[in-house]
């Protein structure tokens, strides 16, 4: 099975509400980026920055950020719609 990971900003409110939010309607692990080693970041092609700057979403060995990110995990909860709606690109 594929693991699921969404990354995110535990220093900021909105980032951390909304990961909350996610937490409670998905199958997918949620972790503030603050919990990874910088060892465990490189293992993901991540780095501090990446992390501390944007939401990353890893599916496996690829990983979405921003938009992308928030989109294809919501397409692991009930609101896949909301997630299908955010990664369609006109």
């Amino acid at each position: 099975m594929t693991r699921l990971t969404l990354i995110y900003d535990g220093n900021c409110f909105f980032c951390t509400k909304c990961a909350e939010w996610y937490s409670t309607r998905s199958e997918g692990e949620i972790r503030a980026s603050q919990s990874f080693t910088d060892e465990e970041l490189a293992s993901l092609s991540l780095s501090r920055n990446d992390v501390d700057t944007q939401v990353w979403w890893v599916e496996g060995s690829e990983r979405f950020g921003g938009v992308d990110g928030v989109g294809r995990a919501l397409l692991t909860s009930k609101y896949s719609l909301v997630g299908r709606v955010l990664l369609w690109r006109a």
